[in-house]
């Protein structure tokens, strides 16, 4: 995922979505879920055409 993104995402299975977004849900359950992806993972969609395409190396601070 490095190539995509500096952070780790979190991949849920479906079953899994309802308690991750419900704000009541035991923080043992939550983070129960926050587990390595699959190394086979090879697929995956980005929300805009924008961000099909490899990151921009650093900017300089304006500061």
């Amino acid at each position: 995922m490095k190539p995509l993104h500096e952070r780790m995402p979190v991949i849920l299975e479906a079953s899994q979505i309802a308690t991750w977004l419900d704000l009541s849900s035991p923080p043992a359950e939550i983070k129960a879920m926050l587990v390595p992806g699959p190394a086979a993972l090879t697929e995956f969609a980005c929300q805009a055409p924008r961000n099909d395409q490899p990151p921009r190396p650093e900017q300089p601070s304006l500061f």
